[in-house]
Formats: structure tokens, C-alpha cells, sequence
């Protein structure tokens, strides 16, 4: 077989691929219960973010795919509200997932899930005890809003026991007014 044509049967084969992953994704339901209804619907899909918690466009998200965890390693009162100490810790998992090994590599991101109504209620947050190296953004989403912290700059090495510290005050002065009402909901990110 000629290499000419060993290259056209390779990029039918390519092109029948991709039709067919379209087709299942038109025939599976998505988590809001629509259902793609073309090839432009799903590609817009996949650019915008997503309308539930992380609020982004991974697809993998199981904890499973996370070589951490965040945990809560002290909640201090303060007069008028409280300063809260977030711990990075290993999963204690190993996966294959393409997720996994990203974020294995480079840990750029954990972002809490929040009020919305708790916006002005955070501050000072620092990474170790300095200011992370970008400043930490506030995004709301309806109800609902994620509290995110950048520039970790960390990798599976250097991530176990990074300390994330945030004071709490105003509105939202305790770790469990500031949370969603569902509790610790968090996700990391290989980007900022």
C-alpha cells in the first residue's frame, strides 16, 4: 500500500472517529438534561464555562483524578470573625486520568466554593504566609460563587502541606457562613 494512501485511509479513519463521538454526544443527555442539538451547540459547549461548581471546562473533575485534597487544619476565632488555615495534603490515589498527571506536574489553582453573598466577608489570603503571587479573584455565579486562588506555581513535590490561610469577617465572619451550604467544596487547576 502506498504511503498516500495509507495517509487518506488514516485520516478517514480520523474523520469517523470524530463523527462518531459527535453522534454519542448528541444522543447522551447532559447533566442539565438538554441535549446537543449540532456540531456548532457542542463546540460551544465546550468553549464556555460550565453553569455548576468548578465553573470550568475540564471534563474529568472525580477526585480520583486529584493527587490532593484540601482539608481544614485550623479555624481560629478572631473578634468579629475568624482566620481559617487550608492545608494541601496528598489524595493518597494514583490514576492514569490525563487530569491526574496535570495536575501532578503543575498545580497552579484551588478555588473554594462560596456565597455569593460573601464577597466583601474574605481577605488577606496568603499562601504559606505571603501573598500569592497573583491576587485572588471573587467570581460569582448566581448563589453561588468560587473564591479562587492563582499562581500556586506548585507541583506534586512542593504542594504537601501548602497552607492556604483566609480571614473571614463581615457578613460571612465564620468558615461555615462562608461556605456553600453543602460544606468544603473545592477544585485545583493545572492553569490559572
Amino acid at each position: 500500500m502506498k504511503t498516500r494512501d495509507r495517509l487518506q485511509m488514516s485520516h478517514k479513519t480520523i474523520l469517523l472517529g470524530a463523527f462518531a463521538a459527535l453522534l454519542v454526544a448528541a444522543l447522551v443527555p447532559h447533566a442539565d438534561g438538554s441535549r446537543v442539538q449540532s456540531t456548532t451547540t457542542q463546540l460551544r459547549r465546550l468553549h464556555q464555562s460550565e453553569s455548576v461548581f468548578p465553573f470550568c471546562r475540564c471534563t474529568d473533575y472525580k477526585c480520583s483524578s486529584s493527587p490532593y485534597r484540601l482539608v481544614v487544619s485550623s479555624n481560629v476565632p478572631t473578634p468579629g470573625g475568624s482566620n481559617v488555615t487550608f492545608t494541601i495534603i496528598s489524595s493518597g490515589v494514583w490514576s492514569i486520568s490525563e487530569c491526574y498527571g496535570d495536575l501532578s506536574s503543575s498545580l497552579a489553582r484551588v478555588a473554594i466554593l462560596a456565597r455569593a453573598s460573601c464577597a466583601a466577608s474574605w481577605s488577606s489570603v496568603l499562601q504559606n504566609g505571603a501573598p500569592p503571587l497573583v491576587l485572588p479573584l471573587f467570581k460569582p455565579y448566581g448563589t453561588q460563587a468560587e473564591l479562587k486562588i492563582n499562581g500556586l506555581n506548585l507541583n506534586a513535590v512542593t504542594a504537601a502541606g501548602t497552607q492556604i490561610q483566609i480571614s473571614l469577617s463581615g457578613a460571612c465572619p465564620t468558615l461555615a457562613s462562608f461556605l456553600d451550604p453543602a460544606g468544603l467544596m473545592y477544585s485545583f487547576g493545572e492553569s490559572n
